[in-house]
């Protein structure tokens, strides 16, 4: 068995999939995690014959006589774009518990307040965030930022953050996200 995240919901859990895969490592997960390459999307039955075939939201034009023939040219015209590094795709994790490594290695740090979640599941949120203070490195004023799922809209958190591939910002350490309670607290 292997952990799949699905961001956009289109997985049944029991049903089976043919996946096309990548891995990558995540703050969020204790253990490996896949998630699809490519948008996509084959389903298939319980006696492995494929009843859907999905590329970026179109179906294709591809019959039970010419699947394997059109995938497999399909597979090999996309792999010269593959990316080589998928391990963290381009996150940065740090996994050192010392506060000084945190601050030398993140890229950003500041105090953030969510305001809306995007997307959420049961380890983490995507969230429309406001920058309250900028510690290391500046913000814009309105960031989106992948955060752990006990983060509440409204509250403030004292986040060590890494600019992802697709221009979002994450967490990178499972020690950078402090709620500004628990700062308040320390303080004092």
């Amino acid at each position: 068995m292997i952990n799949f995240y699905d961001a956009e919901g289109k997985f049944v859990k029991g049903e089976t999939y043919v996946l096309f895969a990548e891995f990558f490592e995540s703050v969020f997960y204790d253990e490996a995690v896949y998630h699809s390459v490519y948008d996509i999307f084959v389903e298939v039955d319980k006696n492995m014959k494929f009843e859907r075939f999905e590329i970026l939201g179109n179906d294709a034009l591809i019959t039970d006589e010419n699947l394997f023939e059109d995938l497999e040219k399909y597979i090999v015209e996309v792999d010269d774009g593959l990316r080589t590094d998928k391990s963290t795709n381009g996150n940065k994790i740090i996994k050192s518990d010392d506060v000084n490594v945190l601050i030398e290695s993140s890229e950003y740090i500041c105090i953030v307040k969510p305001t809306a979640i995007i997307i959420e599941n049961e380890v983490a949120k995507t969230v429309n965030s406001k920058v309250i203070k900028n510690y290391k490195a500046k913000l814009k004023e309105e960031i989106i930022v992948q955060l752990p799922a006990n983060a509440e809209v409204e509250k403030e958190y004292l986040v060590f953050l890494s600019k992802t591939d697709g221009g979002s910002y994450v967490i990178n350490s499972q020690h950078s996200f402090v709620s500004k309670e628990i700062l308040n607290k320390l303080e004092k």
